[in-house]
């Protein structure tokens, strides 16, 4: 399964998972079509949680103008897990998950 989603400048949701559902996140794609570069950080949140300092998995990371980033860390979440992203100027970027359920 794919899933896109425009990143703002605010914490934006780009996986959530659903009641009773496990899935495995495949990759993430982070791709900035803008002419300017953008920092993006990421946060994979547990249920329940927050993005915060301890749910952070790339923090202030730099992406240029045109280009593209593969996140390929595997990540094995359950029911209302989530992975958050915000850009530091947002509407940049875009942000491809691809997962399957388990």
């Amino acid at each position: 399964m794919i899933s896109n989603t425009l990143i703002a400048n605010t914490n934006t949701d780009i996986l959530t998972v659903p009641a009773s559902t496990e899935y495995a996140s495949v990759a993430i794609l982070l791709c900035n079509y803008g002419a300017s570069d953008e920092t993006l950080t990421v946060y994979a949140i547990p249920s329940g949680g927050s993005a915060s300092n301890t749910t952070t998995i790339m923090k202030n990371f730099l992406l240029p103008a045109g280009n593209t980033y593969l996140f390929d860390t595997k990540l094995l979440m359950s029911a209302a897990d989530k992975i958050t992203v915000i850009g530091a100027v947002g509407g940049l970027a875009t942000a491809t998950v691809t997962y399957i359920a388990v």
